[in-house]
């Protein structure tokens, strides 16, 4: 299911992605044949501060001229716009329809940064983002693009992120006690794990807000007071009383909830 068009998106968003497109068609004629956003606005949500992440297929692969170009166009992006990173990559729409383990490095940006990579987000679960909550901002509507997806894959590769890729930062936190304690900490590590924690217990995609609340009525009590803190500082005003003065127990308290959801996914243990 598709959501809303590309009309309905935040002021900054649709200043952002058109100039995006004006710019490719202008410098790259015939270069870009579709434009599509995936993450917190598929799901309705835009923070101060949030990121617009955008997937773009193309009608080649990018050589080095191209590339060069598409860099150019993506620092004047962020010089105009510093406070939002306009973050995703470029792919031929071919790619859509396979697994996103077999798509080559590609251009793109992650938090603001340039490179031609293996991007972060070639993943399972951006497919099942742009299937099912995609933006078409420019090019063919997401209804009628050609997308692999493949729901018990997603099971698993949510479980092992959980318990590989977020367990690992557990313990980075665990030897990082000053950059760890900052509010936005809680706010990634809460969220993003109760966002997957949500999703192997729904089996439908959500946003953080969304899984933070769910986690709220359907986790213990004794969570409550971090996951409030989690999206106080998410959505605003900011971190709350429960915390205000207790740095240090906001990131015990961040590390207790992330090792619990990761306890709770790990097949191992159960």
């Amino acid at each position: 299911m598709v959501t809303a068009p590309a009309d309905s998106l935040p002021t900054v968003v649709r200043g952002i992605t058109s100039t995006a497109v004006d710019l490719l068609q202008d410098r790259l004629p015939g270069f870009l044949t579709g434009l599509y956003l995936h993450g917190s606005l598929g799901f309705g949500e835009f923070f101060d501060g949030s990121d617009i992440d955008f997937v773009a297929t193309t009608s080649r692969r990018p050589d080095a001229a191209d590339v060069a170009v598409l860099h150019a166009i993506h620092t004047e992006l962020e010089t105009a716009h510093p406070g939002t990173h306009f973050d995703g990559f470029y792919v031929l729409a071919s790619d859509l329809a396979s697994p996103p383990g077999v798509c080559p490095a590609v251009p793109g940006t992650s938090a603001g940064l340039f490179t031609v990579s293996n991007h972060p987000d070639i993943i399972l679960a951006t497919w099942h983002e742009l299937a099912r909550h995609g933006i078409t901002v420019f090019g063919p509507d997401l209804s009628t693009v050609d997308i692999h997806t493949d729901d018990t894959a997603l099971r698993a590769y949510t479980i092992e992120h959980l318990t590989t890729y977020w367990r690992g930062q557990v313990e980075s936190m665990a030897v990082h006690p000053q950059e760890s304690a900052v509010p936005e900490a809680t706010a990634w590590g809460v969220l993003g794990t109760a966002r997957l924690r949500h999703r192997l217990e729904t089996g439908e995609m959500a946003s953080k807000s969304v899984a933070g609340r769910h986690a709220l009525d359907h986790m213990d009590a004794q969570w409550r007071p971090i996951l409030e803190e989690a999206l106080a500082i998410r959505e605003g005003p900011g971190p709350t009383a429960a915390y205000a003065d207790d740095p240090a127990r906001r990131r015990q308290d961040t590390m207790a909830f992330m090792s619990a959801v990761i306890h709770e996914a790990d097949p191992a243990l159960r």
